[in-house]
C-alpha cells in the first residue's frame, strides 16, 4: 500500500507530511504499549505461577497408595503457598 500525499499544509521544507508522521509514531507508541501490556499479563498469569513439582509429589504418593507421604508433600506445598503470600 502506498500513501500519496499532495504537498501543502503540514509539511516542512523536505516535504514530508509532518501529520502523517506524528499519526505514525503515536501508533507505534500505542502498540509498544499495548505489546508489553500483554506480555506481563501473560508472564504474570496464574499459569507462570503454579510450581507443578508439589502437585506431581502429591499424585505420585496418591498412585503408590501411600497416605503418609501424601499427606506430607500436601502439607509442604500448602506451607510452601503460606510462605509466598507472606513475602507479598
Amino acid at each position: 500500500m502506498v500513501l500519496q500525499v499532495e504537498k501543502g499544509r503540514g509539511q516542512d521544507e523536505k516535504g514530508a507530511n509532518r501529520t502523517l508522521d506524528r499519526f505514525l509514531r503515536e501508533c507505534l507508541q500505542l502498540q509498544k504499549r499495548i505489546y508489553a501490556q500483554v506480555q506481563w499479563n501473560h508472564l504474570n498469569s496464574l499459569k507462570a505461577d503454579v510450581n507443578r513439582v508439589p502437585h506431581q509429589k502429591i499424585y505420585q504418593a496418591l498412585c503408590e497408595r501411600n497416605l503418609e507421604k501424601s499427606i506430607i508433600a500436601l502439607k509442604a506445598d500448602i506451607m510452601s503457598q503460606m510462605e509466598g503470600e507472606e513475602s507479598e
